[in-house]
């Protein structure tokens, strides 16, 4: 994945604009995608990709936890088909 395509997904889920992606965004954005997670798994998310603990997560924070996450999986969310 190159730097447009996570620029992409991170404007995505960024649903005001304004540069964080917060939990409220993240909720959505698992909705809008059937993502099925529990509101631990939530904050387990939030804890592990938002490192400078802000409460919102940086385009960096997200680019680095997505970039490795083969290594170290973020995972817990179940998808869902309709």
């Amino acid at each position: 994945m190159d730097d447009s395509e996570l620029r992409e997904v991170f404007q995505m889920i960024d649903r005001r604009g304004d540069e964080r992606i917060s939990k409220r965004d993240l909720k959505k954005f698992f909705k809008d995608h059937n993502v099925m997670y529990s509101r631990k798994e939530l904050k387990s998310y939030m804890q592990r990709i938002n490192t400078s603990n802000s409460g919102k997560i940086t385009f960096a924070e997200l680019k680095t936890a997505l970039l490795s996450r083969n290594a170290n999986p973020v995972g817990g969310g179940r998808q869902t088909y309709y």
